[in-house]
């Protein structure tokens, strides 16, 4: 009897779980919300990605992209159970923070600000960008519009401004092998706090409180361009949160908060096609882990 019990909560428990936590998303129209966003599916990585660093899309639609911190191999990770396809060493030893494609390379960022194409036709190539360890770059992707630039996201000091409450997006020309001096994006934190204020006015000013403590330690993570709704995803691995970005209106969407006992560090971003979110976040105290939020389930929730 005892057994077949624990065979039952083994087997429903999750599901319970996840329940509950839809009806307290949909129950919340009568009450404020943190705005937790809610993993559709979450995977246990294997141990050789406990301090994975970076995530992108890849050319396989049923892969992604990934980098671990320290570690010179780049991972395919698959869609569908999370686990290892295959993995390929592009270079030697460094602090390896961000990853993308485009038609032809694999993109690699080092937190130095050193970028390293990877591809069959020219092998690797390495870019100075000018970025030092100062700056922490730790967000890549390729501009949406332009494969032959990318844009960075500096964790550490602003570059262009020295603004030490400000977090810039730079974009790197991979053609002409420079730097831009005009940010591509950048996120004050006045105005962080701002749109904090206005997104969730339903909350008193206790409930908000501890979301203003953690969006202070807003500092870019992971860098994604969701196609769908045309707009920028930055991550945060501090304070657990995510911001959407519109380039077209140059303001802050939306802000979001991660559930931290699931994902505790969330440090690698990535946009299907049809717009559903993938997070990648190391491990601490516990395994790292990968999960998903299906399109219609990252929508505020008032």
């Amino acid at each position: 009897m005892i057994r077949s019990m624990k065979r039952y909560f083994r087997f429903f428990r999750p599901m319970t779980l996840t329940f509950c936590a839809v009806v307290m998303v949909s129950c919340s129209r009568s009450k404020p919300t943190t705005n937790h966003l809610v993993a559709s599916k979450t995977f246990i990585l294997d141990g050789q990605l406990e301090e994975i660093s970076g995530l992108s899309s890849s050319i396989n639609p049923n892969t992604l992209l990934a980098v671990n911190d320290e570690e010179e191999v780049r991972f395919h990770l698959s869609k569908v159970t999370g686990q290892i396809m295959t993995k390929e060493v592009f270079s030697g030893p460094g602090d390896y923070e961000g990853v993308d494609h485009t038609k032809n390379a694999t993109l690699i960022l080092k937190s130095n600000g050193e970028l390293i194409t990877h591809s069959q036709r020219t092998s690797e190539d390495r870019y100075n960008t000018g970025l030092s360890s100062e700056n922490n770059a730790e967000g890549l992707m390729r501009n949406p519009m332009n494969d032959s630039e990318v844009w960075v996201a500096l964790k550490g000091q602003a570059f262009v401004s020295k603004d030490p409450t400000t977090r810039e997006i730079l974009a790197f020309s991979l053609k002409e092998k420079k730097l831009k001096h005009e940010a591509v994006v950048t996120l004050p934190r006045s105005e962080l706090m701002r749109r904090l204020q206005e997104q969730y006015s339903r909350l008193s000013i206790a409930q908000r409180s501890p979301l203003r403590r953690r969006l202070t330690k807003f500092a870019p993570s992971g860098l994604a361009y969701d196609h769908v709704r045309k707009e920028l995803l930055v991550l945060s691995a501090e304070g657990q949160s995510l911001v959407t970005f519109d380039r077209m209106r140059r303001q802050i969407q939306s802000i979001y908060f991660f559930d931290t006992s699931r994902l505790p560090k969330p440090e690698g971003l990535a946009v299907d096609s049809n717009g559903g979110w993938w997070v990648a976040s190391e491990g601490v105290d516990g395994p790292a882990r990968l999960a998903y939020f299906e399109p219609r389930k990252v929508e505020p929730t008032f």
